[in-house]
């Protein structure tokens, strides 16, 4: 594991504690490693895993926390809302963060991200100062959907059409998740709010370094219409 997603697990007892109930989806290995160390730490709480289909790598994660000797609760996707209520914080993992402070995070981070806020449930992004990237979402539209086959997602009977041909659908891989239903970043240097992720893109990223975005200034303001 790289010595950036150490230093932030290393902030894992400020956030987690004793009888907390955090809920996380799919797997992470960033964290998987924070919640680890909260358990290392001496912290003893429970996590509740959705399983974040259709690939359901939350399984792989339940199995990993709970050879370390935490609590751990499997449940389907579907199931987020209904046991929100039980939450005492969100924890996810994400690819990519925006300049906006929005991330781009697998599909279904954002279903959890709008039932945390319904409930009134921090969020916190676990995540290392390399994920920071200098462009707003706008250039990331495009590359939210991936193109898969139809057959990696449905019954065989379905795959082939009846004239012989097979129908291919656009499967979303990622989910955008707006800094507005974020709480915290936990970086490699520390915490932060989503509105200072803008100061921490200046000092990584020189103005040559970020891509000309339509309806934006070369500092990236968005432009009056």
């Amino acid at each position: 594991m790289e010595l950036n997603a150490l230093n932030m697990a290393q902030h894992a007892p400020q956030h987690v504690h004793t009888n907390d109930v955090v809920l996380t989806m799919g797997y992470s290995p960033h964290v998987e490693l924070f919640l680890k160390t909260a358990a290392k730490k001496g912290r003893s709480y429970h996590v509740i895993v959705a399983e974040g289909g259709p690939e359901k790598l939350g399984r792989k994660m339940a199995c990993s926390l709970a050879s370390e000797g935490v609590a751990v609760t499997l449940i389907s996707d579907a199931a987020v809302f209904a046991v929100m209520p039980k939450v005492n914080k969100v924890v996810l993992g994400t690819y990519l963060v925006m300049s906006n402070g929005g991330i781009r995070a697998m599909c279904g981070s954002h279903l959890v991200a709008l039932a945390a806020s319904r409930y009134a449930v921090p969020v916190l992004i676990c995540s290392t100062s390399s994920a920071l990237v200098p462009e707003y979402p706008e250039v990331f539209e495009e590359s939210m959907m991936h193109k898969a086959p139809f057959h990696d997602f449905a019954p065989k009977a379905l795959c082939v059409m009846k004239d012989g041909t097979r129908p291919a659908m656009c499967n979303p891989m990622y989910d955008y998740v707006p800094p507005d239903l974020i709480s915290i970043f936990l970086f490699n240097s520390g915490g932060y709010v989503p509105s200072y992720v803008y100061s921490l893109r200046s000092e990584l990223y020189s103005l040559e370094d970020i891509s000309w975005i339509p309806g934006r200034s070369p500092d990236g303001e968005k432009l009056s219409q």
